[in-house]
């Protein structure tokens, strides 16, 4: 039907629908989408760019590498409404003030998206998701240039942000998901962004048209958008169980029992050599997977994370000499190296460019001790 289909912009009504966000991991941060209503021809469909099929062929491990394929496809409205509805999100409409030129040139630069040799499209979470291709496809259709109001623009920040601050906003009670992106985004995440650039959620585009204009050729200028209604209020959305304690928490919680333990070896003077299996494993293992995805994935900011300084699978090597050094108690270099590097990375936190995974001081702290307990064995013995 919306191949074959053409329309009159006078009869043609185009509106930007941003859909809030809901509790699991995927709907964090909201969606955004195009409806396009034309009374006459019956028309009213929903241009959603956020359709993935996760059939395809190796899909999980094209997702962790960052090649993941999107597709843009035509919905009717009202089985885009019933979705949203039983998620228990709201729908926010803001018709957009397109002269007849512009909604017929919107229209046929969405006909021709929605071909099966054009649908498809490389997913980026920062620069090519649902939200930036509404924008960017807007952007070709108006009749000169969209102007974008300077920060804030939306309310829950008060001046130019980075991606990582940005996308904070939606993690604040899903800790231990925003912790786990944490670990894996670089530096790059943290530099300050453009009003431009921080298009990229649903929300902050929606905050952005109402403050946006259409500047013609000519400079004159309109309000992009016409009107505001929203179509559908949140409903009750009911948050999954999860763990009863933060990252943060876990991690001082761990610091404080490496330090119960290290009191212990002094004490008992028997070093628990297991322990090291455990923390410097868990290290070495989280390390594998970083320092793949630091290599090989095309997620954007993963290749430029500090974090890799702490995990690594280097703790995993050691191991081949701590556990014998200790069954034997026996010295080994691996300790101050250990020592070392960990000191190094705790000096250097302060001065890296990049916003640290929550926890991560106090594990860095918690894996200082162990080389600690067995300097002060080393010691001992020696007296």
């Amino acid at each position: 039907m919306i191949g074959s289909a053409t329309v009159r912009g006078a009869e043609v009504e185009v509106s930007l629908l941003t859909c809030s966000p809901g509790v699991k991991s995927y709907e964090l941060y909201g969606h955004t989408a195009l409806r396009v209503k034309q009374s006459g021809s019956g028309i009213d469909a929903v241009f959603n760019y956020g359709v993935f099929d996760y059939t395809q062929d190796n899909f999980t491990w094209n997702f962790i590498l960052g090649r993941c394929d999107y597709m843009v496809m035509p919905v009717s409205y009202d089985a885009f409404f019933q979705e949203y509805e039983r998620r228990g999100s709201s729908i926010l409409s803001q018709r957009l003030n397109l002269t007849e030129a512009e909604a017929v040139k919107l229209f046929g630069l969405l006909k021709e998206n929605v071909k099966p040799e054009n649908m498809v499209y490389r997913y980026d979470f920062y620069r090519n998701n649902c939200t930036t291709k509404v924008r960017d496809i807007l952007e070709q259709a108006v009749d000169g240039e969209i102007v974008y109001p300077e920060p804030p623009f939306h309310m829950m920040y008060h001046r130019h942000e980075t991606y990582r601050e940005m996308i904070h906003h939606y993690t604040r009670t899903s800790k231990w998901c925003e912790t786990g992106q944490d670990l894996l985004l670089g530096c790059h995440s943290d530099t300050v962004l453009s009003s431009r650039a921080m298009l990229f959620l649903p929300e902050y585009l929606s905050s952005a048209y109402d403050g946006a204009e259409i500047r013609s050729e000519s400079k004159d200028t309109r309000p992009l958008v016409a009107e505001r209604k929203e179509l559908l209020q949140k409903g009750r959305q009911t948050d999954e169980p999860g763990f009863p304690f933060t990252p943060l928490q876990c991690s001082v919680i761990l610091f404080a029992f490496s330090l119960l333990v290290l009191t212990l070896e002094v004490f008992f003077k028997r070093q628990m050599w297991l322990i090291d299996i455990v923390l410097w494993g868990a290290v070495g293992v989280a390390g594998l997977l970083l320092c793949f995805l630091f290599c090989f994935s095309k997620h954007p900011t993963l290749d430029s994370n500090f974090q890799i300084w702490l995990f690594n699978p280097l703790p995993l090597v050691g191991l081949c000499y701590i556990v014998p050094a200790a069954r034997k108690k026996q010295r080994t270099l691996w300790h101050g190296f250990e020592f070392a590097w960990l000191f190094f990375f705790v000096l250097f936190m302060p001065w890296v460019p990049q916003d640290y995974a929550s926890g991560v001081f106090p594990l860095a702290l918690s894996l200082m001790t162990r080389p600690i307990s067995y300097f002060l064995a080393y010691r001992r013995d020696e007296q």
